[in-house]
């Protein structure tokens, strides 16, 4: 019948779950899952940073020994992502900062701690968003530190390369 396929049952004041406390519990969890939702985007985005650093450094020969870690210590601060390598034998740290935002407000915020966070003794401080503005490669630029987005565009000038 064409009817009982619109009509709906009706609930009774009896029918409704009791709100006890296990209920509430269940929902707070429920609420707590959803706000972790930033950690897993940013736990991605870390990961595709590494992909993309990996895929575009593997087609220099002369690079080689690639070791990633994240949310890597550095002196008193954390950075995104702390990448090793060995640049025509030599020890070279990129220190990376990880965004969900390629633009140029948050590449210069990113620059500026970047340059804050350097250790004099040969690391590179490298800005990665999911895509990375031509204003954004600017301010990169002008500020001399590296950027690459999880699209594949890069700019790295480090040690010859």
């Amino acid at each position: 019948d064409h009817r009982d396929l619109h009509s709906f049952p009706t609930r009774r004041s009896s029918d409704l779950p009791c709100l006890t406390q296990e209920f509430f519990h269940c929902n707070n969890g429920f609420q707590r899952m959803l706000k972790t939702q930033y950690s897993v985007k940013r736990g991605l985005a870390e990961a595709g940073a590494e992909r993309v650093l990996a895929r575009t450094l593997e087609d220099v020969p002369f690079v080689n020994d690639l070791h990633f870690r994240r949310n890597a210590k550095l002196g008193h601060a954390e950075v995104s992502l702390l990448v090793t390598l060995r640049v025509h034998g030599k020890r070279q740290r990129f220190v990376c900062d990880v965004r969900a935002n390629g633009q140029p407000r948050t590449a210069r915020e990113a620059c500026l701690r970047l340059l804050q966070l350097m250790d004099s003794g040969g690391d590179y401080p490298v800005f990665i968003a999911p895509f990375v503005s031509t204003e954004a490669s600017a301010v990169c630029f002008e500020m001399g530190v590296g950027f690459i987005d999880l699209a594949g565009n890069c700019r790295l000038t480090f040690d010859g390369v």
